[in-house]
């Protein structure tokens, strides 16, 4: 996992053009969107290799609660065993560009958060799958903080009901960031802390 998060630090999208001109100017970005959806895509993809030993599915989409027919806010990764009730993906095929799943509240075992470049924690995230949908774990996972917010970002995702907070890399100065490799076995321990082992004989090696 530290390698294929090394990989997504190595070529960091580039969040802001120093060489723009004029206030506010966005010329040089990453779409926002776009950074997050990046991160989240590769988050899915490691989990679905490393908890293969585990009893779970992990997909992007909406947590549903069937009997009142709503859906949560996006989710962008989704860990749950079954559950599914619809599928959007945009295409029979398999080239298609989404693969957006609907699943049962009571099947979702943890949600988790994916943020780009983050300044602060969204308050009602964590409360309203809790609340209103009864997901119990709800971690957020950012591409990038700044150093000197890191203890206020941690307290506050506490704060706010998240039982986690990482991020995978700092920046310290304006061009310069640092990995924070002692996260990612945390952020999995945590994970598998909370998921069902697969039974005696379905195990595959991690």
């Amino acid at each position: 996992m530290i390698v294929a998060m090394q990989e997504g630090a190595d070529h960091a999208p580039v969040l802001d053009n120093p060489q723009a001109k004029g206030k506010g100017s966005k010329l040089g970005e990453v779409l926002a969107f776009v950074r997050g959806l990046r991160l989240s895509a590769r988050l899915v993809y490691i989990l679905r290799n490393r908890l293969t030993d585990y009893d779970v599915s992990v997909h992007w989409g909406h947590v549903q609660d069937g009997n009142r027919g709503i859906c949560s806010p996006e989710c962008d990764i989704i860990i749950h065993q079954g559950g599914e009730a619809a599928r959007w993906n945009g295409s029979t095929d398999q080239d298609c560009v989404m693969d957006f799943r609907f699943i049962k509240a009571p099947h979702v075992l943890a949600v988790i958060s994916c943020k780009s470049k983050t300044d602060g924690i969204d308050p009602d995230f964590a409360r309203v799958l809790k609340k209103k949908f009864k997901v119990k774990h709800v971690y957020i996972f950012a591409e990038s903080i700044k150093a000197t917010a890191k203890k206020r970002l941690s307290k506050e995702a506490r704060s706010y009901g998240y039982k986690g907070f990482w991020y995978l890399y700092e920046f310290r100065k304006l061009d310069e960031r640092a990995v924070n490799r002692d996260v990612y076995m945390d952020f999995l321990k945590k994970l598998r802390n909370v998921l069902p082992l697969k039974p005696t004989g379905m195990k595959k090696a991690s």
